[in-house]
């Protein structure tokens, strides 16, 4: 065993602490960007709380991506974590094709006992948005847009009109409806990107959750100084210890400049 990987074996286990999307959820904002450093647990958080929906009123949830490639390649997972904390005992989930099934497990395992899979999950590109128009979704409560900010600017980048696409997209699936909300996760790796410029954010924001469009649109851009430092107590934040890597905080300022 390396010595680097010896001392991270050998470190304090500690609690380590994770995004509070119930606190986010609770302020009942019509779309909220969150903004944090990497690996906060955004996603996890945001998709047990939609699970968790589904178990109170068997409401469904709309998880996106900018480009076909990106979803492809991670939405197979969006159950794996979730499914290795035994978040939700007695119950199995699965992804195929375009969509993602839930079902209570059965009490043994012959054919005839098995629960029907019933969707909790519809997968999107936000690239395609335009396709799924006239296509009905009355049972989603939360979309989802996981990596909305891109950590490169070289092609495909951004769409033409991202944040269009986006409003276009909430269109097509809430119909107007009440009670549809949209969370756009992000890392804290550039803040130009359109949708700050939409919501006229020009500098960095200040730390906390901030309102904009009258208390439409919420920002909550959390660089949290705990979950920083267990961070760097990790093998990746050995590795980067004392690059340009170290600090996502000062990469943000360098980039504006």
């Amino acid at each position: 065993m390396s010595m680097l990987a010896k001392k991270a074996s050998g470190m304090r286990k500690v609690a380590r602490k994770f995004y509070n999307a119930p606190l986010t959820i609770s302020y009942n904002a019509d779309m909220t960007l969150i903004v944090t450093l990497r690996s906060y647990g955004k996603t996890y958080g945001f998709t047990k709380e939609a699970i968790k929906d589904y178990m109170r009123d068997k409401s469904q949830f709309v998880w996106v991506r900018r480009y076909g490639t990106e979803l492809d390649i991670c939405k197979t997972e969006i159950f794996t974590d979730i499914i290795a904390h035994n978040e939700f005992p007695g119950y199995e989930f699965k992804v195929d094709g375009d969509k993602g099934y839930v079902r209570k497990r059965a009490k043994s395992d012959k054919k005839e006992d098995q629960n029907p899979w019933d969707v909790i999950c519809h997968f999107m590109s936000l690239s395609q948005q335009a396709n799924y128009k006239g296509k009905p979704f009355p049972r989603v409560k939360k979309i989802i847009f996981d990596e909305f900010i891109r950590l490169l600017r070289t092609p495909p980048g951004y769409l033409r009109d991202d944040v269009g696409a986006f409003l276009d997209l909430i269109k097509t699936v809430s119909r107007d409806r009440e009670g549809v909300h949209a969370y756009l996760l992000g890392n804290a790796c550039d803040l130009v990107n359109p949708y700050f410029t939409f919501l006229g954010i020009y500098k960095e924001p200040r730390e906390g959750y901030t309102w904009y469009k009258d208390k439409h649109v919420l920002v909550h851009y959390a660089m949290d100084e705990v979950f920083a430092d267990q961070e760097r107590d990790t093998i990746a934040g050995h590795l980067v210890a004392g690059t340009a890597y170290e600090d996502e905080k000062q990469h943000i300022r360098q980039r504006r400049r």
